[in-house]
């Protein structure tokens, strides 16, 4: 879906999936509707685009509409642009938009050109157990706020106790399953 105010392509969690499976470089801009700053940011990055970067996929999202996303790449502020460079694994990287076009495309070839040399220092990454579980939290966390409507600040109470509700029981299971694990393991050497 494509923006009547920009030429960069609207990206969706299905997209996001297909560009990990086919793309090698994107370049992901979180906007707000509203927002000056956003508007800003959108028109360097059209500047940025094509011609700088032939092999960059540049998309965008809408943070509000897609808390899928805007979990899994740790979104802290809006606007946010993130490059995603995939050299043996995927790594993200936040990139900074002050400045004129043809700046903030240097910066982006410097980063395209020493991913390699910081890849892997996050322990939650978007590309790892960690940023999909918090993408999925967030997506379900969006979907329990439409099916059952409670005052925000009740949600923040249950919502963490469930959870930890939730991560206990699964800890629970893991030892059980360890303990299940050495008692066969002990009974094979009988």
């Amino acid at each position: 879906m494509v923006d009547a105010y920009s030429g960069i392509v609207e990206a969706t969690k299905h997209d996001f999936n297909t560009y990990l499976l086919t793309k090698q470089q994107v370049l992901m801009a979180f906007y707000e509707n509203s927002d000056p700053e956003s508007l800003q940011v959108m028109s360097k990055l059209e500047k940025v685009s094509a011609a700088s970067h032939p092999d960059l996929h540049i998309c965008k999202v809408n943070h509000k509409n897609n808390p899928y996303l805007t979990a899994r790449l740790l979104l802290t502020k809006v606007p946010e642009v993130h490059l995603l460079i995939k050299d043996k694994q995927w790594s993200a990287y936040t990139i900074d938009m002050d400045g004129e076009p043809s700046e903030i495309a240097e910066r982006i070839s410097k980063q395209l050109q020493n991913s390699h040399l910081d890849a892997g220092k996050n322990i939650c990454t978007p590309f790892n157990f960690c940023g999909k579980m918090l993408a999925t939290l967030a997506e379900a966390s969006v979907a329990f706020d439409r099916i059952l409507p409670l005052p925000r600040w009740l949600a923040l109470l249950l919502i963490p106790a469930f959870m930890a509700y939730i991560g206990r029981f699964i800890i629970d299971g893991m030892y059980a399953m360890e303990a299940r694990v050495k008692l066969a393991f002990r009974k094979d050497d009988n």
